[in-house]
Protein backbone atom coordinates (compact mmCIF):
# COMPACT_ATOMS: atom_id res chain seq x y z
CA UNK A 1 0.00 0.00 0.00
CA UNK A 2 1.36 3.47 -1.10
CA UNK A 3 1.18 6.24 1.93
CA UNK A 4 1.68 9.65 0.42
CA UNK A 5 3.97 11.94 2.52
CA UNK A 6 1.02 14.73 2.67
CA UNK A 7 -1.16 11.82 4.22
CA UNK A 8 1.28 11.32 7.12
CA UNK A 9 1.60 15.23 7.48
CA UNK A 10 5.29 14.94 6.97
CA UNK A 11 5.20 17.65 4.47
CA UNK A 12 5.19 20.12 7.76
CA UNK A 13 9.33 19.21 8.56
CA UNK A 14 10.22 19.20 4.66
CA UNK A 15 11.42 22.54 3.97
CA UNK A 16 12.63 21.31 0.29
CA UNK A 17 11.93 23.76 -2.39
CA UNK A 18 12.13 27.28 -3.91
CA UNK A 19 10.60 29.67 -2.47
CA UNK A 20 9.60 32.95 -3.18
CA UNK A 21 9.20 35.76 -0.53
CA UNK A 22 7.63 38.45 -2.84
CA UNK A 23 4.68 41.15 -1.03
CA UNK A 24 3.48 44.55 -1.14
CA UNK A 25 3.45 44.97 2.83
CA UNK A 26 6.78 46.97 4.16
CA UNK A 27 8.95 46.43 6.86
CA UNK A 28 7.61 49.09 8.93
CA UNK A 29 4.06 50.51 9.26
CA UNK A 30 3.30 53.01 6.41
CA UNK A 31 7.08 53.70 5.71
CA UNK A 32 8.49 52.39 2.37
CA UNK A 33 11.53 53.77 0.50
CA UNK A 34 12.31 54.37 -3.05
CA UNK A 35 15.20 52.45 -5.77
CA UNK A 36 17.52 56.15 -3.77
CA UNK A 37 16.38 54.81 -0.85
CA UNK A 38 14.23 58.15 -0.68
CA UNK A 39 11.71 57.62 2.76
CA UNK A 40 7.82 57.26 1.53
CA UNK A 41 5.10 57.48 3.99
CA UNK A 42 1.88 56.27 2.76
CA UNK A 43 -1.17 56.24 4.95
CA UNK A 44 -2.54 53.33 6.67
CA UNK A 45 -5.24 52.32 9.41
CA UNK A 46 -3.09 52.00 12.96
CA UNK A 47 -3.31 48.34 13.16
CA UNK A 48 -1.97 45.18 11.43
CA UNK A 49 -4.48 43.75 9.65
CA UNK A 50 -7.16 45.00 7.62
CA UNK A 51 -9.98 44.58 5.14
CA UNK A 52 -9.47 43.59 1.81
CA UNK A 53 -11.12 47.08 0.69
CA UNK A 54 -8.97 48.79 2.90
CA UNK A 55 -6.27 46.32 1.40
CA UNK A 56 -6.21 47.61 -2.45
CA UNK A 57 -6.20 51.48 -1.26
CA UNK A 58 -3.06 50.77 0.62
CA UNK A 59 -1.55 48.52 -2.33
CA UNK A 60 -2.51 51.12 -4.88
CA UNK A 61 -0.61 53.72 -2.64
CA UNK A 62 2.58 51.35 -2.33
CA UNK A 63 2.50 50.60 -6.14
CA UNK A 64 2.08 54.19 -6.51
CA UNK A 65 4.92 55.32 -4.33
CA UNK A 66 7.20 51.91 -5.38
CA UNK A 67 6.51 51.57 -9.06
CA UNK A 68 10.11 51.23 -11.10
CA UNK A 69 8.93 53.71 -14.08
CA UNK A 70 11.51 55.09 -16.21
CA UNK A 71 11.69 58.38 -16.94
CA UNK A 72 8.24 59.72 -15.93
CA UNK A 73 9.81 61.98 -13.06
CA UNK A 74 7.59 59.85 -10.64
CA UNK A 75 8.91 58.98 -7.18
CA UNK A 76 9.85 55.41 -8.32
CA UNK A 77 11.55 56.96 -11.67
CA UNK A 78 14.91 55.24 -12.08
CA UNK A 79 16.14 56.05 -15.22
CA UNK A 80 16.14 52.43 -16.81
CA UNK A 81 18.42 51.17 -13.94
CA UNK A 82 16.02 48.77 -13.95
CA UNK A 83 14.58 46.35 -16.43
CA UNK A 84 10.54 45.35 -14.96
CA UNK A 85 10.00 42.90 -17.53
CA UNK A 86 12.80 40.52 -15.64
CA UNK A 87 11.82 41.41 -11.91
CA UNK A 88 8.35 40.04 -10.33
CA UNK A 89 7.51 43.20 -8.69
CA UNK A 90 5.30 42.55 -5.31
CA UNK A 91 1.56 43.98 -5.82
CA UNK A 92 -0.29 42.48 -3.04
CA UNK A 93 0.57 42.59 1.22
CA UNK A 94 0.71 39.67 2.80
CA UNK A 95 -2.31 37.44 3.95
CA UNK A 96 -1.99 35.77 6.84
CA UNK A 97 -4.78 33.64 8.40
CA UNK A 98 -7.20 34.67 5.98
CA UNK A 99 -6.29 38.85 6.20
CA UNK A 100 -3.86 41.04 4.96
CA UNK A 101 -1.27 42.75 7.00
CA UNK A 102 -0.04 46.42 7.04
CA UNK A 103 3.43 45.41 8.31
CA UNK A 104 5.95 43.16 8.00
CA UNK A 105 7.13 43.64 12.14
CA UNK A 106 3.97 41.97 14.48
CA UNK A 107 6.01 43.20 17.22
CA UNK A 108 5.83 45.83 18.64
CA UNK A 109 1.87 46.86 17.99
CA UNK A 110 2.78 50.27 16.30
CA UNK A 111 5.10 47.92 13.09
CA UNK A 112 7.91 49.96 13.42
CA UNK A 113 11.22 49.03 14.51
CA UNK A 114 12.45 50.18 17.88
CA UNK A 115 15.52 51.68 17.33
CA UNK A 116 17.47 53.67 20.80
CA UNK A 117 18.35 56.60 18.59
CA UNK A 118 15.82 58.83 16.81
CA UNK A 119 15.79 58.85 13.49
CA UNK A 120 17.53 62.27 13.65
CA UNK A 121 20.14 61.44 16.05
CA UNK A 122 20.69 58.11 13.97
CA UNK A 123 21.22 60.48 10.66
CA UNK A 124 23.48 62.60 12.54
CA UNK A 125 25.70 59.47 13.44
CA UNK A 126 26.06 58.08 10.24
CA UNK A 127 27.14 62.10 8.49
CA UNK A 128 29.61 62.08 11.91
CA UNK A 129 31.31 58.69 10.75
CA UNK A 130 34.42 59.23 9.21
CA UNK A 131 34.82 59.36 5.83
CA UNK A 132 36.42 56.71 3.63
CA UNK A 133 37.77 57.44 0.16
CA UNK A 134 37.52 55.00 -3.22
CA UNK A 135 35.68 52.01 -3.20
CA UNK A 136 35.40 51.76 0.67
CA UNK A 137 33.61 54.50 0.14
CA UNK A 138 30.70 51.68 -0.90
CA UNK A 139 28.84 49.36 1.28
CA UNK A 140 29.28 45.68 0.62
CA UNK A 141 26.30 45.19 -1.36
CA UNK A 142 27.10 47.94 -3.90
CA UNK A 143 30.56 45.93 -4.22
CA UNK A 144 28.70 43.12 -5.06
CA UNK A 145 30.12 41.80 -1.67
CA UNK A 146 27.81 40.20 0.79
CA UNK A 147 23.96 42.04 0.91
CA UNK A 148 22.49 40.00 4.45
CA UNK A 149 19.68 39.08 1.80
CA UNK A 150 20.11 35.77 2.94
CA UNK A 151 19.44 36.55 6.54
CA UNK A 152 19.02 36.29 9.41
CA UNK A 153 16.46 37.33 8.89
CA UNK A 154 15.49 36.88 5.64
CA UNK A 155 13.81 40.39 4.61
CA UNK A 156 12.27 40.37 1.09
CA UNK A 157 13.91 42.77 -1.38
CA UNK A 158 12.50 43.17 -5.42
CA UNK A 159 15.88 41.09 -6.43
CA UNK A 160 16.35 38.84 -3.60
CA UNK A 161 13.17 37.57 -3.29
CA UNK A 162 13.73 33.76 -4.53
CA UNK A 163 15.96 30.95 -2.51
CA UNK A 164 15.90 27.60 -2.24
CA UNK A 165 16.42 25.82 0.53
CA UNK A 166 18.10 22.11 0.58
CA UNK A 167 17.46 20.03 3.87
CA UNK A 168 19.50 16.80 5.45
CA UNK A 169 18.74 15.36 8.89
CA UNK A 170 22.35 17.27 9.64
CA UNK A 171 22.12 20.57 7.85
CA UNK A 172 19.78 23.43 6.10
CA UNK A 173 21.31 25.22 3.26
CA UNK A 174 19.33 28.45 2.11
CA UNK A 175 20.15 29.88 -0.92
CA UNK A 176 19.60 33.05 -2.83
CA UNK A 177 18.96 34.05 -6.20
CA UNK A 178 20.26 37.28 -5.58
CA UNK A 179 24.04 37.55 -5.11
CA UNK A 180 24.01 33.69 -4.84
CA UNK A 181 24.58 33.83 -1.04
CA UNK A 182 24.40 30.86 0.78
CA UNK A 183 23.32 30.24 4.70
CA UNK A 184 24.20 26.70 5.89
CA UNK A 185 22.07 25.79 9.38
CA UNK A 186 24.02 23.19 11.70
CA UNK A 187 20.86 20.90 13.36
CA UNK A 188 21.80 19.94 16.36
CA UNK A 189 25.28 22.24 16.28
CA UNK A 190 26.36 24.33 18.82
CA UNK A 191 27.54 27.90 18.63
CA UNK A 192 31.09 28.77 17.50
CA UNK A 193 33.19 30.26 19.97
CA UNK A 194 32.25 33.92 20.45
CA UNK A 195 35.57 35.40 19.07
CA UNK A 196 34.77 33.45 15.71
CA UNK A 197 32.76 36.20 13.78
CA UNK A 198 30.61 35.97 10.50
CA UNK A 199 28.96 37.99 7.71
CA UNK A 200 25.42 36.42 8.26
CA UNK A 201 26.39 34.74 11.50
CA UNK A 202 26.78 30.95 12.82
CA UNK A 203 23.47 29.67 12.56
CA UNK A 204 22.24 26.60 14.87
CA UNK A 205 18.71 24.38 14.24
CA UNK A 206 16.47 22.02 15.82
CA UNK A 207 13.33 20.78 15.19
CA UNK A 208 9.98 21.83 17.61
CA UNK A 209 7.89 19.45 15.70
CA UNK A 210 7.55 20.41 12.13
CA UNK A 211 8.55 23.96 12.76
CA UNK A 212 12.26 24.41 12.26
CA UNK A 213 13.95 26.56 14.73
CA UNK A 214 17.09 28.54 13.74
CA UNK A 215 19.41 30.36 16.14
CA UNK A 216 21.72 32.98 15.15
CA UNK A 217 24.88 34.98 17.04
CA UNK A 218 28.32 35.29 16.27
CA UNK A 219 27.92 38.37 13.51
CA UNK A 220 30.86 40.60 12.03
CA UNK A 221 29.12 43.89 12.18
CA UNK A 222 30.14 44.55 8.33
CA UNK A 223 26.85 44.12 6.59
CA UNK A 224 24.49 46.92 5.88
CA UNK A 225 22.04 47.11 8.85
CA UNK A 226 23.77 44.71 10.96
CA UNK A 227 25.93 44.72 14.34
CA UNK A 228 28.29 42.39 15.94
CA UNK A 229 25.98 41.82 18.81
CA UNK A 230 22.74 40.81 16.64
CA UNK A 231 20.80 37.91 17.97
CA UNK A 232 18.00 36.50 15.61
CA UNK A 233 15.84 33.38 15.81
CA UNK A 234 14.20 32.45 13.46
CA UNK A 235 11.17 29.97 13.07
CA UNK A 236 10.38 28.07 9.89
CA UNK A 237 6.67 26.04 9.51
CA UNK A 238 5.06 24.31 6.48
CA UNK A 239 1.57 25.30 6.86
CA UNK A 240 0.36 23.22 3.41
CA UNK A 241 2.20 22.05 0.46
CA UNK A 242 2.77 25.69 -0.93
CA UNK A 243 3.29 27.82 1.92
CA UNK A 244 6.21 28.76 4.54
CA UNK A 245 5.16 30.58 7.74
CA UNK A 246 8.41 32.60 8.07
CA UNK A 247 8.90 34.41 12.06
CA UNK A 248 12.02 35.88 13.06
CA UNK A 249 12.43 38.31 16.46
CA UNK A 250 15.73 40.14 16.19
CA UNK A 251 17.64 41.69 19.18
CA UNK A 252 20.09 43.68 20.01
CA UNK A 253 20.82 45.92 23.43
CA UNK A 254 23.08 48.21 21.63
CA UNK A 255 20.83 49.26 18.61
CA UNK A 256 17.37 48.53 19.98
CA UNK A 257 15.29 49.35 23.10
CA UNK A 258 12.93 45.70 22.78
CA UNK A 259 13.55 42.93 20.80
CA UNK A 260 11.17 42.67 17.58
CA UNK A 261 9.66 40.20 15.43
CA UNK A 262 8.30 39.93 11.74
CA UNK A 263 6.13 37.82 10.18
CA UNK A 264 5.01 36.71 6.55
CA UNK A 265 4.69 33.94 4.42
CA UNK A 266 7.19 32.39 1.87
CA UNK A 267 5.34 30.75 -1.47
CA UNK A 268 6.52 27.77 -3.23
CA UNK A 269 8.01 29.57 -6.80
CA UNK A 270 9.82 27.72 -10.08
CA UNK A 271 13.39 28.08 -10.65
CA UNK A 272 16.82 29.56 -9.70
CA UNK A 273 17.89 32.16 -12.48
CA UNK A 274 21.92 33.11 -12.87
CA UNK A 275 22.73 36.51 -10.96
CA UNK A 276 26.16 38.13 -12.14
CA UNK A 277 26.56 41.45 -9.94
CA UNK A 278 30.92 41.50 -9.96
CA UNK A 279 31.09 39.72 -13.69
CA UNK A 280 32.09 42.73 -15.99
CA UNK A 281 31.17 44.92 -12.84
CA UNK A 282 31.87 48.74 -14.59
CA UNK A 283 30.15 50.19 -12.31
CA UNK A 284 32.21 50.60 -9.09
CA UNK A 285 34.62 52.26 -11.43
CA UNK A 286 32.03 54.57 -12.75
CA UNK A 287 30.83 55.41 -9.38
CA UNK A 288 34.20 55.70 -7.68
CA UNK A 289 34.84 58.75 -10.55
CA UNK A 290 31.69 60.18 -10.24
CA UNK A 291 31.54 60.69 -6.30
CA UNK A 292 35.13 61.90 -6.86
CA UNK A 293 33.89 64.76 -9.43
CA UNK A 294 31.01 65.97 -7.37
CA UNK A 295 32.96 66.05 -4.60
CA UNK A 296 35.07 68.92 -6.38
Amino acid sequence: MVISVLALGLFAADLTGIWVSSTLTPMERGVTYDFNDKKIVVPVPNRLTVTDAEAQLYEKGLINAMSYRRGDKSEGDVSGELNPDFIAFPHELTRIAGKKRTSLIVDPPDGMIPYKLSEAERDALAKSAPKKDGYRAFNSAERCLFTGFSGPPLMPFFDAMIFEIVQTPEHVMITMEGFHEVRVVRIGGKHLPAAVKQWNGDSIGHWEGGTLVVDTTNFNGKWPGGGEHLHVVERFTRIDPKTILYRATTEDSTLYSRPWTIEYTLQAGDRIYEYACHEGNYALPAMIKARAASEK
